[in-house]
């Protein structure tokens, strides 16, 4: 298969002056004013050893840029950031023919100029990077240069790196110019599809899909894949009851939404509270029984079954549901303390009983958690003071929703990339994200127990709550952040896979919530031009869709406030169709 990597044509960071040819590896700028221009690798590196070659094929009087930067960090550089060399999680060197010559850089900082001496036509830059390690070397014409400007490193006896205790990943490697005054710049990238000229360090490897390391929890190969996980299914209503099936799975949280009729809510059903139990994602409302608008009746071996109603199964009516495993339903309530060994059958960790003590102040009532794909569902009352609760994870969240069954409160939601960890974002309303210390208790989730303040939203005295726990996943799912340009040409996300299902916010303004799928979503799919989702709204699809799919992420094309909102933090969450090694 090899597909090996390219420049991303999709990348903001592409100055108008700008082009990419001969297979999206050579970058050219012509330009007679100060305009940078960076591209990205096509495929991002988790972990190995990679190497890459840039050959030098014009710089008047432009200074060339080339190095490695952390993926997620540059979602969420300001819109068109074209310099490698500023940011803490950015790590290059500048070939620059007209000033410093070969000077290395990192967070504003260089290692002397000059270091890696004069870049001539026809030389060839050097990368090498360890991703496991979090080091990197910088060479010119087969001479490797090291933190102190001498030329005595070495990636194959892992000697001397140029940068060490990189941040951590996934990175991509970066090509371009930092600015170009007049004249012409063009370099020619090589991620190993042409040969090398010059041997790969030992252990280290072209950038191909092949030389990706296969995804620890996903591989196709063996038949693992993450539709084993989470999938999207679309039924057509039929005014009774309705098995849908088609999933590789018992699912134990369903989202259910008639897509083409207006009106009917967002149906959130899960396995811990069992059938005939929803609360709405769109609205306030208690747990609800006996919904008029309809209800799920059963969790299935491939799927579920809906009884008849507008919002489950409304007579000729389209209705998408995203379904999720977890760990099985629990058929028991933890009665034990805090701190203590669950009751049998109240705690499914992978299928099977915890039998070990339960972390958290507050005991899970019950809980089921998927350790393979980073997703808990953990219920618990609460007690008015400032606690924390058990997750179930072997990560710390990155992504909560949390609903007081009892009341009629939001539906509140932790991000790792809100603010910080005394902010949240409601799921129902509009609103921009808010700060309250009561409602995580001012602290971040643990790789253990998520916290909770004394906020009636997340922990009221003798309350019923149900939170949704994820983090991240190679291959399954990623939780971040990136930055408007409010630009048709809008950010393109990276995520190490081909998205199935994304959720995005503008975390900085008053707007709604969109939702996309590779059902009825995704306009390169099957439904052309596409349409998108309100989980925050009763609303039938919306068209035109804002985003495009693609191998290993995702690129938005609006310039609506919403979802591409100039300098505006946009947070997502994304669950994957295929790992971008397999697609």
């Amino acid at each position: 298969m090899a597909n090996f990597a390219q420049l991303n044509v999709l990348n903001h960071a592409l100055a108008s002056g700008s082009t990419l040819s001969e297979g999206n590896l050579r970058i050219q700028s012509e330009s007679t004013s100060d305009v940078g221009s960076l591209a990205y690798s096509t495929l991002e590196m988790a972990s190995g050893k990679f190497y890459m070659e840039v050959l030098v094929v014009r710089q008047d009087a432009d200074r060339g840029q080339i190095g490695i930067i952390n993926t997620l960090v540059e979602q969420n550089q300001a819109p068109n950031n074209t310099n490698i060399t500023d940011g803490a999680n950015e790590w290059g060197f500048l070939t620059q023919s007209n000033v410093s010559n070969g000077s290395i850089h990192h967070n504003s900082n260089n290692i002397g100029n000059g270091a890696m001496g004069s870049f001539q036509t026809g030389d060839i830059a050097q990368v090498a990077i360890d991703a496991s390690a979090g080091k990197v070397w910088f060479g010119r014409n087969n001479t490797w240069f090291a933190n102190d400007g001498g030329s005595d490193g070495d990636p194959s006896t892992d000697a001397n790196p140029t940068y060490t205790n990189l941040a951590n990943g996934p990175y991509r490697f970066a090509v371009g110019c930092t600015n170009a005054a007049s004249g012409l710049f063009v370099m020619k990238a090589n991620f190993g599809e042409q040969g090398f000229k010059y041997t790969p360090p030992t252990g280290f490897k072209a950038l191909s899909q092949d030389n990706l390391p296969t995804p620890t929890n996903f591989d196709a190969l063996a038949g693992e894949t993450p539709a084993d996980y989470f999938k999207a299914v679309e039924y057509t209503g039929t005014g009774n009851s309705t098995a849908v099936t088609g999933l590789n799975f018992r699912p134990d949280f369903v989202w259910i939404k008639n897509h083409t009729t207006a009106g009917w809510s967002n149906l959130i059903n899960d396995s811990i509270r069992g059938p005939n139990n929803l609360i709405f994602s769109d609205a306030t409302n208690a747990n609800t029984q006996n919904n008029g608008g309809g209800y799920l009746t059963s969790f299935d071996a491939n799927g579920f079954t809906v009884s008849g109603g507008g919002a489950s199964s409304r007579s000729g009516s389209s209705h998408i549901a995203w379904c999720f495993k977890a760990g099985g339903a629990p058929t028991a309530t933890n009665s034990a303390g805090a701190g203590a060994v669950p009751t049998a059958n109240s705690v499914k960790i992978d299928g099977a009983n915890k039998s070990d003590a339960l972390a958290g102040t507050i005991p899970a009532t019950e809980l089921t958690a998927s350790t393979k794909s980073g997703f808990s569902i953990v219920r618990y009352t609460g007690t008015g003071s400032n606690g924390t609760v058990a997750h179930g994870l072997t990560a710390a969240p990155k992504w909560m929703w949390i609903k007081n069954l009892s009341g009629t409160n939001d539906h509140i939601i932790y991000h790792d990339n809100l603010v910080n960890n005394t902010y949240y974002i409601a799921l129902n309303q509009t609103a921009a994200q808010a700060q309250a210390t009561n409602v995580f208790n001012s602290t971040d989730p643990t790789s253990t127990v998520f916290s909770v303040g004394t906020s009636t939203a997340t922990n009221g005295n003798g309350s019923d709550y149900i939170a949704y726990c994820w983090h991240d996943v190679e291959g399954f799912s990623r939780f971040g952040q990136f930055r408007g340009n409010a630009a048709n040409n809008g950010p393109y996300v990276e995520c190490g896979f081909k998205p199935a299902f994304v959720i995005t916010r503008n975390r900085n303004i008053t707007t709604q919530w969109y939702s996309h799928d590779n059902v009825i979503g995704n306009k390169l799919g099957n439904d052309s031009p596409g349409h998108h989702l309100f989980p925050n709204l009763a609303n039938a699809k919306d068209a035109p869709i804002a985003m495009d799919f693609f191998a290993s992420g995702f690129k938005i094309r609006t310039t609506g406030s919403g979802q591409n909102g100039n300098g505006n933090t946009i947070i997502f969450m994304a669950f994957a169709e295929m790992p971008a090694k397999f697609v």
